[in-house]
């Protein structure tokens, strides 16, 4: 059985969603960004177990969305369908419906192979669970899946002696068997470390974010202190310019000043050479004594 996320609708939808594939509690894939046909693979997954599609918010720590646990035996034919999306985790387990669900919703292409033909895992049998009627033989079919064909067709047989080698075969299906549980780990390992790449790019984009927002904002500091600074100039000149032209009237002052004291002097000494100094004091009470 093959599956493929086609398409995702959904209001929180953006391009941090991530799906996570598990089959029986055990991670298969992590797809992102979605709605997006070159990065969705087809995944190859067993008849029967559950199949739990998570969709979560790779950018934060508790970004669970929604999610669906699909039963794979009630999956009997290949076919494209509309799935719904449940916010509640623990009871997300698929109820068919018959009108099409609404968002949030996905949908999904399920292929079901033909019992017919040959499963891959054949291939990987030991030689002693492959019935054979001649013991001195063992026959490994190939097949191709052409473009244009949805079904692969055989086309070529390879018959190989065993009866010298009889344990090579043991061996060989042995190492093949290692090298997929390797491989399988590589894959686990290489999934584990994709979401961590996401997770960490998530958070790079959120820092970025905060950092433009801050220099943004020391930016209009910036141009407000630069205005009040002006502002606190223009204050200044203006006072100087005020004060100057206080010093100014005051020099004028003390100049009129001085002069009026001076033609108090000769006035008072004009006086007194004309004897009317005397008189003049008794008429002004408030002047003082000539010294």
């Amino acid at each position: 059985m093959k599956l493929q996320l086609i398409k995702t609708e959904a209001t929180w939808l953006h391009t941090r969603v991530g799906c996570y594939v598990s089959l029986d509690n055990q991670l298969l894939e992590v797809i992102t960004p979605l709605n997006c046909p070159h990065e969705s693979p087809i995944l190859d997954i067993p008849p029967e177990g559950i199949l739990r599609l998570i969709f979560k918010d790779m950018g934060r720590c508790e970004g669970y969305l929604a999610s669906i646990s699909l039963p794979l035996h009630n999956f009997t034919k290949s076919s494209t369908l509309w799935l719904p999306l449940y916010t509640n985790s623990s009871s997300d387990v698929l109820q068919f419906q018959t009108s099409e669900p609404t968002i949030p919703r996905i949908q999904v292409n399920v292929m079901v192979s033909d019992s017919k033909i040959v499963c891959d895992d054949e291939l990987f049998q030991s030689f002693s669970d492959i019935h054979i009627e001649n013991d001195g033989e063992i026959v490994v079919a190939s097949e191709i899946l052409a473009p244009s064909i949805s079904e692969p067709v055989l086309c070529k047989t390879s018959t190989f002696k065993v009866s010298r080698n009889a344990g090579f075969v043991e061996k060989l299906v042995l190492q093949l068997k290692k090298y997929m549980t390797l491989s399988s780990e590589h894959k686990n390992l290489a999934l584990m470390y994709k979401e961590k790449c996401l997770e960490l790019e998530s958070r790079l984009d959120a820092n970025e974010s905060k950092i433009r927002d801050l220099v943004e904002y020391t930016k209009d500091c910036q141009e407000k202190v630069y205005d009040r600074e002006m502002e606190m100039m223009d204050r200044i000149i203006q006072q100087e310019r005020e004060i100057c032209e206080l010093q100014t009237s005051l020099s004028e002052l003390n100049g009129k000043m001085r002069l009026a004291q001076h033609e108090s002097f000769y006035a008072k000494e004009t006086m007194k050479g004309l004897g009317c100094w005397q008189e003049y004091k008794e008429n002004n009470i408030f002047c003082e004594d000539y010294k």
